[in-house]
């Protein structure tokens, strides 16, 4: 069985398991629904990235830079994919 996609650290969305081909390779991240934010791209395997996505820190550091969120208009390029 798949591990299971835990919301959005962000907004607390549910996100999607996406993919996109690039150079000739299928690669998979995870996509909020709501506000875009992605998980780390370029895993071959959809389970890496969904396990690397409900991967959580305790805390930050207070120089870390958070990341920026997708605009709407870049959604329409994703992939919707099945677990």
């Amino acid at each position: 069985m798949p591990p299971v996609i835990i919301p959005c650290p962000f907004c607390g969305s549910v996100p999607e398991l996406v993919n996109i081909h690039k150079n000739g390779t299928t690669v998979f991240y995870i996509v909020c629904n709501y506000c875009f934010c992605s998980g780390p791209i370029g895993f071959t395997n959809k389970y890496e990235a969904i396990v690397k996505w409900n991967t959580r820190i305790s805390s930050l550091p207070s120089d870390v830079t958070y990341p920026t969120c997708f605009s709407a208009d870049r959604k329409s390029t994703y992939q919707k994919i099945s677990v």
